[in-house]
């Protein structure tokens, strides 16, 4: 349907007559655009500004956004936009100024005409025959729009096209063609590279591998039960070793990197257009704190890209974004039903329609600091073009409102404070987390994006960054989120978190010699040991603990058979000792730099949450075998304690 069709200059001549339009001697706005006089309301206006006076918007409004724009270096569009004005109606006016009809809901697009990906670029796309008679439909910003408006000042119409907003534009795009985003969303890696998408699952040499290393552990275990013990239990010593000596390296790389360069505070005409994504799926309980924690970043509006990434189906968020009735800078996305229906194809469709330089993403439960926006673009104006992700710290706001929350919190902590700085400052590949990863979007694209097939997309994403010869840096900002309050809600987000290690773990080992060719002998070694020594540890760690400490318990663990007992006795120890120091110090280091020492505490604690850990990974691995994609949603604002005040 098409509303606001004039047709006539009966529309432009009654709001020329408008009181707001303002009369300074006696002579009407009207009058003084019919013979070419100045008008001081409109003085000094950029022209997708003031045109606006006489269409009875407030002049002084039009001059603040025109301040504004200047001095950021927007157009005053966006300026006025990032000011409040309600994007629906600045186009209404518009539409009304130029004697064009105003498109407000879908009109069929010219089938076989359209791209909708070069569509979204410019901002144009041609209709089908309709009864409005309009041919094409426009959402012109920028220097485009100031170029219709001097084109109309001097070619007064008739046009062949109607207006619409930018965000219902890309709307009517995507409802034209749900089954192209779909696809692009949920297979784009797959189709650019399938060796590097989760979607096929294990190669057929990977099952044959897998298959052959357990008949050889049954049959040997029958005729060479001995045989068999020592190997499973060199080739667990040589994993957990690597694990155990890479992760106290990183360590104390990041215990001696320096501390944080501060960055002088950049001039807000020079911050760049900011894209921030934010996938929502039954969220509507946290989405007015989302929506406050985003209206708080030290970023000007003008210059932000906020899209909300929803799901068809989930009618309680829709219907509550709905309600917020949010406008620029925020762009509402509600994607059609597809499979799989997961976190990653949300992000890739958001990516799409990005218009920022940067991007990052936050999950609905995150307030990030109000600064860090401002803090990655300071960081990456300073680094080299290889350095396109920054991951932010995760910090968890309400570590004692139970058990598993304060070891959540220590868990956190340990890996954002120095394991992965640790891994970026040795110029290592790093597992990025799933929230507040900023990226410089040309690169993100250029690696396709995320893989909708993974569950722990961002794992996956960190290493194939590092496949391409690109880094990930540490940004010294914090974002808090929430914790899962139970050991029912902390289970089932572990074990797909564990699923996630197993799956990049069977995606990055499809071909070797291409994983070490495009990374390097160290960091393809550190790629393995990473994911080989979480998933082993995980897996069969704390079950060796606890045959140990049986063993230990019944006098039977010391008991000198031979020389190589001892030996194997004494190495496990060694083992052990080294195990333990790399599970303590970084915890210790990031109480430290929390300033959370009360909770130093509670790793007393740390061999029954690693036994919880453990349960978690003998749960992927059978959710690995049912349903590699299956994704066990964590439901967010259930917390009571969470420190709000916190930045």
């Amino acid at each position: 349907m098409l509303i606001d069709d004039p047709r006539s200059r009966t529309a432009r001549a009654n709001s020329a007559k408008s009181p707001a339009a303002g009369r300074s001697d006696g002579v009407s706005s009207g009058l003084r655009r019919l013979f070419g006089l100045p008008d001081p309301a409109g003085a000094a206006l950029p022209p997708e500004l003031a045109f606006l006076v006489y269409q009875g918007v407030s002049p002084a409004l039009l001059h603040a956004a025109a301040r504004i724009a200047a001095a950021i270096g927007v157009t005053g569009e966006a300026a006025l936009f990032g000011l409040g004005f309600p994007d629906k109606r600045y186009h209404r006016l518009l539409a009304r100024h130029l004697d064009v009809p105003y498109l407000d809901a879908p009109l069929p697009l010219a089938r076989h005409h359209v791209d909708p990906v070069r569509c979204m670029e410019i901002g144009w796309a041609p209709l089908a025959p309709n009864a409005a008679k309009v041919g094409h439909v426009l959402a012109a910003r920028g220097q485009a729009l100031r170029h219709l408006l001097e084109v109309h000042g001097s070619d007064p119409g008739p046009y062949d096209f109607a207006l619409t907003t930018r965000r219902r534009f890309e709307a009517l795009l995507r409802h034209y063609d749900e089954a192209g985003l779909c696809a692009r969303a949920a297979t784009g890696i797959a189709q650019w590279d399938p060796a590097l998408s989760a979607r096929g699952g294990a190669t057929a040499w990977q099952h044959r591998s897998a298959c052959g290393v357990v008949a050889a552990l049954a049959i040997s275990s029958v005729y060479a039960a001995d045989l068999a013990r020592l190997t499973v239990a060199l080739a667990l010593f040589v994993v957990f070793a690597a694990a155990v000596a890479q992760r106290l390296v990183v360590v104390a790389a990041a215990a001696s990197v320096a501390a944080p360069r501060s960055f002088p505070r950049m001039p807000d005409r020079d911050l760049p257009l900011y894209t921030i994504v934010v996938p929502l799926f039954r969220e509507a309980r946290v989405l007015a704190r989302l929506v406050r924690a985003l209206d708080a970043l030290d970023y000007p509006a003008a210059k932000l890209d906020i899209k909300l990434m929803l799901e068809r189906c989930d009618a309680q968020t829709i219907a509550a974004v709905t309600r917020m009735n949010l406008q620029l800078p925020y762009d509402v996305i509600v994607l059609p039903d597809g499979h799989p229906r997961v976190k990653p194809r949300a992000l890739n469709a958001a990516l799409e329609a990005a218009a920022g330089a940067f991007l990052v993403v936050y999950d609905a439960e995150d307030r990030p600091d109000p600064g860090q926006l401002r803090a990655a673009v300071a960081r990456f104006a300073q680094a080299p073009s290889e350095l396109v992700c920054l991951q932010a710290r995760l910090t968890v706001d309400h570590a004692d409102e139970a058990w598993i929350t304060r070891m959540f919190a220590l868990d956190y902590g340990a890996l954002f404070h120095a394991v992965k700085p640790g891994l970026s400052a040795l110029g290592l590949p790093v597992p990025l987390g799933g929230t507040s990863n900023h990226f410089r979007t040309t690169a993100l694209r250029r690696v396709c994006g995320w893989d909708a097939w993974n569950v722990t997309e961002d794992i996956d994403l960190g290493y194939r960054l590092a496949r391409f010869g690109l880094r990930v840096g540490s940004l010294d900002s914090d974002t808090f989120e929430e914790a899962p309050l139970t050991l029912a809600r902390w289970m089932p987000q572990r074990s797909r978190w564990l699923k996630g290690w197993m799956v990049t773990a069977i995606v990055h080992g499809r071909q070797p010699r291409r994983l070490f060719r495009e990374l390097g002998w160290r960091s393809g070694l550190s790629v393995v040991v990473s994911l080989a020594g979480t998933i082993l540890s995980c897996l069969a760690g704390p079950p060796l603990l606890v045959v140990a400490a049986g063993e230990a318990w019944s006098h039977t663990l010391f008991r000198p058979e031979t020389p190589l007992w001892w030996l194997s006795v004494a190495a496990a120890g060694v083992l052990l000792a080294g195990g333990a120091l790399s599970a303590l110090w970084p915890a210790m280091m990031a109480l430290r730099r929390m300033g959370r020492l009360d909770l130093a505490p509670w790793l007393l604690t740390l061999p029954l949450y690693l036994l919880l850990v453990s349960a978690a990974a003998w749960r992927a691995l059978y959710e690995l075998w049912r349903d590699p994609q299956g994704w066990n949603k964590t439901e967010h604002g259930l917390a009571l304690q969470r420190d709000l005040g916190r930045r």
